[in-house]
C-alpha cells in the first residue's frame, strides 16, 4: 500500500542473520545485512516487554504456550499497528495479530 513501510524487528534480524552464519552462508548473511540497512528498524521499547508480560502471563492462565521469541514479535507488531509477514502462522495463532502468509501472496 501507498505509505506503507517495512519494518525489521530486531528478533527477525537476530535470528535471520544466526540462521544464515550456522549455515556458513556468508554471501547470504552479507546481502542480507545489507538488506536490512534499507529497512526501518526499530528496538523494542519497555512498553513491548510490558505488554509481552501481560500477554505471556494470559496466555498461560488459559493453559497455552508462545515461545518467547513469537510472542515479542506478537506484540512488536501489534504495538506497530502493522502486519506480520510470515509463512509460520501456526505460531501466532493464540496471538492475535494480523498475518500476511508470503506464500499466499
Amino acid at each position: 500500500a501507498s505509505g506503507s513501510r517495512i519494518l525489521l524487528c530486531p528478533v527477525v534480524y537476530y535470528e535471520t542473520l544466526r540462521g544464515l552464519l550456522s549455515r556458513q552462508a556468508k554471501g547470504q548473511a552479507r546481502f542480507f545485512s545489507n538488506l536490512a540497512t534499507t529497512l526501518v528498524y526499530e528496538e523494542f521499547e519497555r512498553r513491548d516487554w510490558d505488554e509481552a508480560a501481560v500477554q505471556w502471563d494470559n496466555l498461560s492462565r488459559q493453559g497455552l504456550k508462545s515461545h518467547d521469541a513469537d510472542l515479542l514479535l506478537g506484540v512488536y507488531t501489534n504495538q506497530r499497528n502493522a502486519i506480520l509477514v510470515t509463512s509460520n502462522e501456526k505460531d501466532f495463532f493464540n496471538i492475535g495479530i494480523p498475518i500476511e502468509n508470503w506464500r499466499n501472496a
